[in-house]
This record gives C-alpha cells, structure tokens and sequence, in this order.
C-alpha cells in the first residue's frame, strides 16, 4: 500500500539498527558522508545525531516524495543506471525521475527514543523493482546505501522520524524574498537595545546566531555571535502582548519565556542557488498564544529595512532559511607565507614539465600547499588562474575549490562547521595539506602554458569563545590569508651546432616557449674543458634564434670540429627557468659569399707579421698562442686601409707557432673568415720599440738563458700606533712593476738594433717624450718607461746589456 507520508522534515531510520529498541545512541539513519554541502556527496548509514546532514525535507509530489537534504538543499538522486549495488548520492535538484522515491508501509514499525514509528520499502519511481538499501543490512559505522531488487530485508525498511524544531547549531537568518539578505545587528553593535534590520550578507559576526532550543519549552534563543546579546522583541502594549510593528532588538541573556520565539518549519521549500532548502517561521511567544512572526517590514529587501513582529501573514517577509555559519575569530590566528612543495623543493613559485607527460606536449605536475601557522585545523581553498600559450593576456579563471576534494560547494570552503585540511607538519610552525593540487601546463595549441594558483587558508576552531562575549561558543574561523603562487612552464632549449663567423661564436638556438622575449644565459667550455667564454647573456630571444657571443668575450677560437659543451639558463618573462647541458660541434663557415686570401710578410726591424687582404666593409686580424699553457687571443693592429687592400700587424710570441684569423664582412649574406697556422719565429731575444723607427734588441748571454726579472709592489705605507703589536698598513691604488733585461750585444754580428747607440737612445726614449714597448723573450709585449741602461765595456766583441724598466699605465 501506499505511504502518506506528508511534506515535512524527518530522520530517515534504517531497521537495520534494531527493530523494537534503537535509541538516539544506536539508531542509524541515512546520512550525507562528512556532513557535505557539493553535489556527489555519497550517502551513508550513521549514528543518528540529529545533525543537518540526516536531515530529509520530504517534499510530496503525488504519491512520491522528492527528498532533499536540510544541509545542503541538494536530493536524494540514483548515480546512473538502475541495477542491484547501483549507488546513490545528493545532487541538485533535476526535477528527474531519478530524484522521485515512493514510500510504500510495509505494515511493520521500529521504535527510535521510545517512540514507535511505522516502517516504510522506499521505491525507485523510475523503476519499483528496485529499492532503497543499506549495503549486506550491514548496521555498521559508515555502511553505503544504495539500491537493489525488492528483497523484504530490513536492509530496505526504513522509518520516517518527524523533526519538529529547529536544531542547535550557528546560523545566518536568511529572508525568504532574497537568500543574499540576512538578520543583521545595526552597525555591528554590542549595546542593549541596537536594532535588528536586514542586511546584504558580509560574513560578519553581526549576522551570525547561535540558536539554542529548550527542550521543555520548545523556546529558542538566538544569541548574537558578536555582541552574546539575544534576539528579542520590545512589547509596546500592555502585559508584554505582541503587536503588529513591535520592535526587534538585542538584549542581554533573559531566562523569561515572554519576548522569545518558536522557530516553526514551513511546508513550502524556499530555492536557492538552484537548490531547495527548508523555510522556518519565528513565532513570538506569547502567554495568549496570538500568531505574530517576525517579520521584514514591508517585505522589503533594500538594505537597513528594518525587522519587527507582524501578525502572521504567511507572505515571505515572514518566512526565514537558517544556513549553517561559523563566527569570525579576530583573535584566531592567520596563515602567512604560503608556499608550494613537491618532493624535497619548496617555493613561492614553481616550474611544470617537471612532472608527468600527458602525451600531448602538457605536462601535471602535483602540488601540496603549506602555510606557516599555529594551528594545523585550516579551511582552504584555491581557485586557478590559467593563460593561454601564445596569450599571456588571455586569463581563464576557474570556481573557487576545496584544497581537499576540489569541490566548489560553500564557495569551495568545504563543510561549514569544520576544517577541510588538518595539516601536517612539515617543520616548526609550517604545516602542508595532505591533499595536492594538480596544474597542467602545456605550450600547444589550446594548452596553458603559464598559471597562478590564488591560495587561500585560514584558521577553524570548532569551540570558539568569542573574548568580548563569553557566553558565546561555536564554530569559527579567522582572518583569510591570499596568495598568488605562480606555475610557470619549464622551459627546453635545443642547441644543435656551433659556428665560427665573422664576429664572434654563432649558436643556432630553438625553445619550445611559443612566445619569444626569453632571456638565455651561455657558457661554451672547450674539449679542454676551458671555459671560451662564460655567462653571456641575450634576451628577447624568439623561439628559433641565434646568439651570437663577439670576440671580446672569447678567450680563445676553438679548433674547426672541436666538440664543446655548451652549458645554458633560459628565463621566460613569467619568470620559468630552466638550464641544461649539450654537445655540439664547432663549425667554420670560411666562405661565406666572400673569399678571404691574406698574404703575410715578416718585418725584421720589429719582429713583426703583417697580413694583407682584400678590403671590405668591416674587417678584423687576430692573433692566438698558447702562452705557458694558458690560451692568448689579441687583436692584430690595423696598419693601413685602401680601396682594395687592408693591412694589419701581428706581434706574435717568439719560437712559439700562433694561428692567423682573417675577417671580412659585406653584409650577414656576404662575408668570410681565414685561419692560418703559423710557424715560430725563431728571433730569439728581447725587442724595444719606439717612435716610428726606434728600435733595439738583445739575446742572451754566453752560457745563461733568457729570463726577465719581474716584481710587483702594491703602493702602501706603514703607521706605528701606541696600543697596538703591529704597524697598520695602509694601500693606494697603484701597483708598481718594475722589469730588468738582461742581454748581449754582439758587435760583429750586425744584427739591427743590436748596437750601444741603439741603447743609448733607448736610454734617452724616456727624456725625448718617446713611448716605448717591449717585448719580452715569452713574446708578452709590455708598455714601459726606461729607467736606466748599463753597458759595462768589458769585451771588445760584445757588451753585456742590463735594462731597467716600468711596466706604465
């Protein structure tokens, strides 16, 4: 048969509990797993707590009921196809057949708290075959429901237990007219007396309540959350009777009866948000019983309307929703320091293409936010900001979400009334979620190749005592902590060769950030592991580009084919960075739409090379050895540019070979490059150069080999002070270098430059104005002031030579 189970608001008890003598400690009813307000929530069996979460809205439609859970608003719904061990959850109102449940008296009854109630086979309207089941008539903590084919099992017998008044707990008192207007203390007052009007909900403790109901009475108290004053009306007749227009204020705590209220459930559902959620009428207690509800005056939802007693009209200026709230604690602490940890890493901002490949060019990488903070119970949310590859303006910003699940109910807070994180400790005061987040980045087409995750968290206490009202304990929350942590594509770059061109070290370079305007930092070591040059930065680079490192920074020009390694940093302009390390291959492009033929000359007067070649728009000479083990590159000296020949001098190194390296540039399409090995000269000796034909020269002496007497002396002077062991020593900037050479002249010989009026003008190069270089016996060149020159007469076929020198600026 049938079930006339009318619309109202019950506890839907299982037989499974006990079927003559469950009580509110055995009972188990239906209930919303974790006390959730999203859509998908599962559905278990639980102690009966008369909680908001096993709170059903029966709402009568024809012979079925449609049931609608009194915490989130959201219906008892079958998870897809019908079929034995098919699942059900809450999900929002659909208005479907899957939503429509037939009660039909099975003729038996359980007692819950010494009350006997009959017992019902709830049926899927979709199809009644099937039925309402706990899981094996399993009485266990935590048993899922479901459903199945009829069976007559007390697994599918279930008790409709009426509610009857509204449940202690901490609420905002929403109007029926707007869900989005509360019950608000004027100006936030803590004074007897301030005015109750209605407000635009602003989460202050203005418009947070505690509601309290006397068992005896049925009377509840609504207690301020900020102020620990209660809701009362202010009787403006005689003996306290209600009136249309009274008055609704706060006062301190009254143990009266009169100028309370009776919260009532109404029939009728209010919407919100696409849910159904119950409406209450708040009636005031009266010795006489006369029917007056509070009431928002006019039915007006403009802001500071003000809120009084009305005789009971039944419009919905007098119908209320009571949502579930938690005060704000000022004095809870506040997350600060947010950061991102993967692995052992830990940072304000973080990389991707770290983690998983997703086959498609993206890349998820997982996340565990922590926060710095005296408490680990943390209500925590995040919502993501994403732009897209090739669009940095182009921002996707996604619903607020748990940091546990990802839901997006309560604004993605979680649960109202509980911490969604209870965090672990990662050290001292820092506490990490358990649960990650996941950010997928990519640089293809449609893919998000940069993103901000907007952190949220804040401090739960489920027993908070508000320090300036002490009479009021609920759940609260803290002050919100907001950070923007950055995900950033990691970058990859791709060096395929090297390249030796007119001006420097070319490196072809692809990236696969799609954007450009990346910053890349390089350094080239040799097969030697030398670096050639070290930390040469370009940006603006695009994604297939070259960089191209001058001579200047070179410390040398590798050998044609030399493997190198090429060590890089790439930096987006959002800040991803990446570095890696590759070998590539020297190679010279020696004509490039331009022949270069140098011809060479010696010059005996200064032990000099000139090269000579064909003139072009910009050309250059250079000149390596290696000097001792370390690698020398100098520039040559232009001697002289015509119309159709360039030519420059080369000082190199004696009885060491040296390479040649010719330049001419036309154009980036019209250039080209020489290299030459040259031999060692084999001028043995040190060299003197000055003016424009000065010169002089020396070998070494009979049975002793070259060598230069070199020192340097940093300008410093010494003070002695009273009270100290030792001298303070004070230095200037000057470093002096003094240089002696000693030689032979060799009269017979007639080599240039070897003759004492060679050195006695060398001696007199310093008083004639005249700069003077010297190369010394390792081809090292030096600028000097000559300071004096010994030529002792003792031999008649040679004179041993000593000059003494400073090395100038």
């Amino acid at each position: 048969m049938t079930a006339a189970i009318e619309t109202g608001t019950y506890v839907i008890v299982s037989a499974v509990s006990g079927s003559s003598s469950a009580t509110g400690g055995t009972a188990k009813c239906l209930d919303v797993c974790g006390a959730s307000n999203r859509s998908g929530a599962n559905v278990q069996l639980w102690t009966l707590a008369h909680s908001d979460a096993q709170f059903w809205h029966a709402w009568a439609d024809g012979e079925c009921l449609q049931l609608c859970c009194v915490l989130s608003g959201k219906c008892l719904d079958v998870v897809g196809v019908l079929g034995d061990g098919v699942n059900v959850m809450q999900y929002a109102d659909s208005n479907t057949v899957g939503q429509r449940w037939k009660p039909v008296a099975d003729g038996g009854s359980i007692t819950v708290d010494g009350v006997a109630y009959d017992t019902y086979v709830i049926h899927c309207k979709a199809d009644e075959t099937y039925c309402l089941d706990v899981t094996s008539a399993s009485s266990a903590q935590g048993t899922n429901v479901q459903v199945y084919g009829a069976n007559g099992t007390d697994a599918q017998r279930w008790a409709f237990v009426p509610i009857e008044g509204l449940p202690d707990g901490t609420y905002t008192i929403r109007t029926g007219m707007s869900q989005d207007v509360c019950l608000d203390v004027a100006g936030g007052s803590n004074a007897n007396g301030a005015n109750i009007q209605v407000y635009g909900a602003n989460g202050t403790n203005a418009q947070v309540f505690v509601a309290s109901t006397d068992p005896q009475t049925g009377l509840t108290t609504f207690t301020n959350a900020g102020s620990g004053k209660m809701l009362r009306w202010d009787a403006s007749g005689e003996d306290d009777v209600p009136q249309n227009g009274d008055n609704v204020s706060q006062w301190s705590a009254d143990a009266s009866i009169t100028k309370k209220f009776m919260a009532q459930p109404k029939d009728e559902l209010l919407r919100t948000n696409g849910n159904r959620v119950m409406s209450w009428m708040l009636r005031a207690a009266s010795a006489q019983g006369d029917p007056y509800c509070v009431d928002v005056a006019g039915g007006s939802t403009k802001m500071e309307t003000n809120v009084q007693l009305y005789r009971q009209n039944d419009t919905l200026a007098q119908r209320f929703e009571f949502r579930r709230a938690e005060a704000l604690g000022a004095n809870l602490s506040v997350p600060s320091d947010a950061m991102l940890l993967r692995g052992g890493g830990m940072a304000s901002s973080s990389m991707v293409n770290v983690g998983e490949p997703n086959g498609d060019g993206s890349y998820t990488t997982s996340y565990l936010p922590t926060v710095v903070n005296s408490s680990n119970q943390l209500q925590m949310r995040y919502r993501m900001h994403y732009y897209a590859a090739g669009d940095i303006s182009a921002e996707t910003v996604t619903a607020w979400m748990s940091a546990r699940d990802g839901s997006t109910a309560n604004d993605g807070w979680g649960d109202v009334g509980m911490p969604n994180v209870e965090a672990e400790r990662v050290e001292g005061q820092r506490w990490k979620s358990p649960f990650p987040i996941e950010v997928t980045l990519g640089v293809a087409s449609g893919q998000y190749m940069h993103a901000v995750i907007e952190l949220q968290a804040r401090t739960f206490r489920e027993a908070w005592t508000n320090p300036s009202a002490s009479n009021v304990t609920c759940p609260a929350h803290g002050a919100t902590m907001t950070a923007m942590l950055k995900c950033k594509w990691r970058p990859t770059a791709t060096f395929s060769q090297a390249a030796m061109a007119y001006d420097g070290i070319w490196l072809p370079v692809s990236c696969d950030y799609p954007r450009g305007s990346g910053t890349c930092s390089v350094t080239m070591l040799g097969a030697d592991g030398a670096a050639i040059f070290s930390g040469h930065s370009e940006s603006g680079l695009a994604d297939d580009d070259t960089i191209r490192v001058p001579w200047s920074e070179c410390s040398r020009v590798p050998a044609d084919g030399e493997a190198v390694t090429v060590e890089w940093t790439w930096t987006t302009p959002e800040g991803g960075t990446a570095s890696g390390t590759q070998q590539v291959a020297i190679s010279y492009d020696t004509s490039h739409g331009l022949s270069v033929s140098p011809a060479f000359s010696y010059d005996p007067s200064t032990h000099s090379v000139l090269a000579a070649f064909a003139t072009a728009a910009e050309t250059s000479c250079k000149m390596q050895w290696d000097d001792g083990g370390i690698t020398r590159l100098v520039d040559a000296e232009l001697v002289s540019q015509g119309s159709s020949q360039v030519v420059y001098r080369l000082l190199p190194p004696v009885g060491v070979a040296y390479r040649v390296l010719c330049f001419a540039y036309d154009s980036d399409s019209s250039w080209g490059s020489h290299d030459d090995e040259m031999d060692a000269l084999d001028a043995a000796g040190y060299l003197w150069n000055w003016g424009e034909d000065g010169f002089a020269s020396l070998t070494c002496r009979v049975g002793e080999p070259l060598a230069t007497d070199s020192s340097f002396t940093p300008e410093s002077a010494e003070q002695v002070t009273s009270g100290r062991a030792r001298p303070v020593v004070t230095f200037g900037r000057t470093v002096k270098h003094p240089l002696v050479a000693h030689g032979t002249i060799k009269a017979a010989d007639g080599t240039a430059g070897q003759s004492l009026a060679a050195f006695e003008q060398l001696a007199n190069s310093g008083p004639d104005g005249r700069a003077v270089t010297f190369r010394d016996h390792r081809g090292g060149w030096h600028r000097v002031a000559v300071t004096q020159v010994d030529m002792p007469l003792e031999y008649d076929r040679k004179t041993d030579v000593t000059v003494t020198m400073a090395e100038v600026g």
